[in-house]
């Protein structure tokens, strides 16, 4: 049987470091209830994450100049040369206008006339999972979810299957036409963008309210004889909609190629969204690190809009250091938590101290205080984040593979958690500490600002 395979590369450039899997390219993890029911699969992104739907992708991209801006911050923050134990950076307090919310931009990609269900089947599964702990409704909380190295949507035209798959840099999708199918029935609508247009040299320019991404101009070939046949090929655009055509044809007995790259805006520094905190080992060597991530949720409008927050990510490693083993999301739905210390006990699970502003923080049944008791709004770190409502300290213990067995809220009538004053470098605001005795008791040391008693 031939077929006439359709060819995409998405690429990140300036990026010097992979962080969504080491050096080991993207990847998909399943929908196990921590989307909506419409989401089949998602994969990070550094300026933000794709979610597969039925017959279109979904993108939630965070503006790449914001991105850019944390990164120079992060890594030239004039706190490391103004700040000295003669004049250190103090908090204001009553803050209650909250941070410049990342600017945002959410587009799909509808293939339009594809077939309603087409089968969608993953293949490659990873050794690690993911577990998601957003909010406190524990029935939206999600363990053990797989992630894959590829997913295939089959008969997503008549005749014709769609991939998604990685390389280390790239990530790719291909249609594969099988003979009697027409590629010309693939055409793409992009939906929620300002407008598309063709520059001088025929690559596509997806203008975004706040941003951009390039389509470049799509390389097409065959394999005839054993050799390579460049084969002509143009996106045309009808409006805001895309699709191939080959001046020159092609031999329609031999498989076919086409090969765009999408280049999103120009982004430094690593791929991960991750900034790291803190970090520990187990008993058995296993590694841990705890930071924290843009929360991407997936978005109910197309567009521009302003918002998003940090959740807390925890990832363990094995004792090499060469595979992750699990990674886990915990936060609330709205506003922002950062984690200050990691320990393990003699079981292997750990324990994590952080502060939150979330009043949906996930708690569990048993917790001391399921309940958030607010506090004074005040900046979270060097960036402007704003823990608007106040903060509370959180204790969260998680189980070997990463899902939350019990979770706690510790505060007064003010902030806890969140070292307000004496702040000289990174992460200087989230300084705390929990460790344990020899039977695994509990011990935190942190600021807290509230007059009151533990219960």
């Amino acid at each position: 049987m031939k077929y006439i395979t359709t060819l995409l590369y998405f690429t990140f450039l300036t990026c010097n470091v992979f962080g969504h899997d080491g050096e080991k390219g993207f990847e998909f993890s399943k929908n196990k209830g921590q989307w909506p029911s419409n989401v089949l699969y998602h994969t990070k992104l550094l300026q933000g994450g794709m979610f597969f739907e039925k017959n279109k992708i979904t993108f939630d991209l965070i503006n790449s100049n914001q991105i850019n801006e944390l990164y120079n911050i992060k890594h030239n923050s004039p706190l490391s040369e103004t700040n000295t134990a003669e004049n250190p950076v103090i908090n204001p307090r009553g803050v209650t206008n909250n941070k410049d919310l990342l600017k945002r931009n959410a587009y799909s990609m509808n293939f339009r006339g594809a077939n309603e269900s087409p089968l969608i089947k993953a293949a490659g599964q990873l050794d690690k999972h993911i577990n998601y702990a957003i909010g406190d409704d524990q029935s939206k909380w999600t363990s053990n979810v797989p992630v894959f190295r590829q997913i295939e949507y089959q008969e997503i035209y008549d005749g014709i299957n769609m991939q998604f798959y990685s390389t280390v840099k790239n990530l790719k999708y291909d249609f594969i036409v099988s003979p009697g199918a027409n590629p010309s029935d693939i055409i793409i609508d992009y939906d929620g963008v300002k407008n598309i247009s063709l520059d001088n040299e025929g690559s596509l320019l997806i203008k975004l309210e706040d941003d951009e991404v390039r389509e470049y101009r799509p390389l097409s070939y065959q394999t005839i004889n054993g050799k390579q046949v460049i084969v002509p090929c143009k996106f045309v655009i009808e409006n805001k909609s895309v699709r191939f055509i080959f001046p020159d044809g092609y031999d329609s007995s031999q498989e076919l190629i086409i090969d765009p790259v999408i280049l999103f805006s120009t982004v430094v520094g690593s791929t991960a969204d991750n900034w790291g905190f803190t970090a520990t080992y187990d008993l058995s060597g296993n590694l841990y690190a705890a930071g924290i991530a843009f929360g991407s949720g997936y978005p109910t409008t197309l567009g521009s809009f302003a918002g998003g927050s940090f959740d807390i990510s925890v990832t363990k490693w094995n004792s090499a250091g060469s595979a992750i083993l699990y990674s886990t999301y915990i936060g609330g739905s709205v506003d922002d938590e950062m984690p200050n210390s990691l320990v393990t006990n003699s079981n292997n699970e750990l324990i994590m101290l952080g502060s939150s502003s979330s009043s949906d923080y996930p708690t569990t049944g048993s917790a001391y205080d399921q309940n958030f008791n607010s506090g004074t709004g005040i900046y979270v770190n060097m960036w402007g984040s704003v823990y608007a409502a106040g903060c509370d300290v959180v204790l969260t213990k998680l189980n070997a593979t990463g899902g939350i067995l019990q979770s706690t809220f510790i505060g007064g009538s003010d902030n806890e958690g969140m070292n307000e004053n004496l702040v000289y470098n990174y992460a200087d605001q989230g300084r705390g500490e929990v460790v344990l005795d020899a039977a695994d008791n509990i011990y935190v040391c942190t600021s807290g600002w509230s007059k009151y008693r533990l219960k």
